[in-house]
C-alpha cells in the first residue's frame, strides 16, 4: 500500500512540474484514465526483477563457493575396538578390555 501511495504522488507530482514548464505528458506520466495498480506495476515489476535476478546471482555464487569449497573431515565412528575405564581404587590407572 505505501509503494502504491508513492508511485501515486510521485507521478502527480511529475505531472504538476510537467505542467508548469509546458512540457506534455508522458508515457508514464499520471492520467485520470490510469488505474493505480497498473501505475505501481508499471514501477515495481521491474525493480522486482532486478532485485530477482541480483538474488539469483549471489544464490548461483554462494551454491559454487559451498561445492567448491573444503570437504568436511569424515567423523570417527563412535565405537571402539578396546574399551577403556578408568578404576578409581587403582589411583587413577585405566582397565581396557
Amino acid at each position: 500500500m505505501d509503494a502504491l501511495h508513492h508511485v501515486v504522488t510521485e507521478a502527480r507530482a511529475r505531472r504538476q512540474r510537467d505542467e508548469s514548464a509546458g512540457g506534455s505528458a508522458g508515457a508514464d506520466n499520471w492520467r485520470p484514465d490510469l488505474h493505480p495498480r497498473a501505475a505501481a506495476r508499471a514501477r515495481t515489476i521491474p525493480a522486482l526483477e532486478r532485485e530477482r535476478d541480483l538474488l539469483r546471482a549471489r544464490l548461483a555464487e554462494v551454491r559454487h563457493s559451498f561445492l567448491s569449497g573444503p570437504r568436511p573431515r569424515p567423523r570417527v565412528p563412535l565405537h571402539t575396538s578396546r574399551i577403556c575405564i578408568p578404576r578409581a581404587s587403582r589411583g587413577g590407572e585405566t582397565a581396557c578390555s
